[in-house]
């Protein structure tokens, strides 16, 4: 009996040693938190959820969910991309660096080229009617009024109609 009360605490001893000697845990310093769903414009067991630590990404119609980190598509834990999911799958989402494209729905990620650049964007919205289309919206601090006035940004709308491979500037800035 006194050998068992030993060896308990002699383990209690050990854990408790081990839990105060680790580092703390840390995630992206966000609390965890959905703030968007996108679903597939023709399948819709194919969703995406927008979250404070990244993606989640749906096949079966919400039952369950497979996690891509922020890392993966291109952006740190302070952005919330808005994303776009494409006729044939692919995704985009919008970044503080550029536009992030997944051709192979959430697998394989890079920022999409010319024209758009590393440009803060801030908004994607997918096109009625078809499926394969979306517009970009880029937003950036450019200067301020010469008197210390107003705060003016430079802000350029792009448009793909082949689910995010090219994309074209409508209007100018």
């Amino acid at each position: 009996m006194k050998s068992r009360w030993a060896a308990r605490a002699a383990a209690l001893a050990v854990a408790a040693g081990a839990l105060f000697a680790s580092g703390p845990a840390s995630a992206n310093g966000r609390f965890p938190a959905s703030s968007g769903i996108v679903v597939h414009p023709t399948d819709p067991s194919f969703m995406l959820a927008r979250v404070t630590f990244g993606l989640l990404v749906s096949r079966d119609a919400g039952q369950t969910w497979d996690w891509v980190c922020e890392q993966s598509v291109g952006f740190s834990g302070a952005e919330d991309p808005m994303y776009v999911i494409t006729a044939n799958g692919a995704i985009a989402a919008s970044t503080f660096s550029g536009v992030a494209r997944s051709p192979a729905g959430a697998c394989d990620w890079s920022v999409v080229g010319p024209p758009l650049g590393p440009q803060v964007f801030i908004d994607l919205a997918a096109q009625p009617g078809d499926a394969k289309a979306f517009g970009a919206f880029a937003s950036s601090y450019d200067r301020q009024e010469e008197d210390g006035g107003a705060l003016l940004f430079k802000s350029v709308l792009y448009e793909s109609k082949d689910e995010g491979a090219t994309f074209t500037q409508v209007g100018t800035p």
